[in-house]
């Protein structure tokens, strides 16, 4: 009798979805920052960025980005601050009686270079203050401590700004926005050195 022949079923393959490598970050730290009080007196040297209220002067900081050679479509960004530490870059200390401080990012319209430059004026210290916002974070620590990591994701609005600059220099504006009134109410006191903020870039080629 012959033997019936079996015929396998064919088989099938579900497709695979190859999907594309998300972009590397791209961290691009500060090659100049720096503060301006609020009756205009700054320095190009110096490098503190003291943010907040001490007594009657309050200041802003500044941080300027080089984005040379970076280009492509910004899709994600964020801003990042190291730890307090002894040593240069120092993000140093937590001036607040306050638990915690809001820092936002601005939109500045003053030229990079004249901030690395000639930062001192009060209307540098207004625009570091007063433009559109990019983000904002938290960042607490106990009064005359070292200042705590922190970070903070930057809008839509900042990414087209990111976006635009590539090739070029980005700076930002720093301000503390819920001051309540106390006399010493500032991050960043004592800090010292260039580098002392962190812009992590996503960047899909185009």
């Amino acid at each position: 009798m012959p033997r019936a022949q079996v015929l396998a079923a064919p088989l099938l393959l579900a497709p695979v979805l190859l999907l594309p490598a998300a972009a590397p970050a791209l961290d691009v730290t500060s090659y100049d920052n720096g503060q301006v009080q609020n009756d205009g007196v700054s320095s190009a040297t110096n490098t503190n960025i003291m943010t907040g209220r001490n007594g009657s002067v309050e200041r802003r900081s500044y941080f300027l980005f080089d984005l040379g050679g970076i280009s492509g479509t910004v899709t994600g960004a964020s801003l990042s601050f190291a730890a307090g530490s002894a040593a240069a870059p120092d993000t140093g200390l937590y001036w607040s009686f306050d638990s915690s401080e809001i820092l936002t990012a601005f939109q500045v319209d003053t030229a990079p270079d004249t901030l690395e430059t000639a930062p001192g004026s009060v209307a540098i210290f207004n625009d570091l203050g007063s433009g559109e916002v990019y983000g904002s974070g938290a960042t607490g620590s106990g009064y005359n401590t070292d200042m705590n990591a922190f970070s903070f994701a930057l809008n839509g609005t900042a990414l087209a700004d990111i976006e635009a600059a590539l090739g070029g220099e980005f700076a930002l504006g720093g301000a503390l926005t819920d001051l309540s009134g106390q006399a010493f109410e500032s991050i960043f006191a004592s800090s010292a050195g260039a580098g002392l903020a962190t812009l992590s870039l996503t960047v899909e080629a185009s």
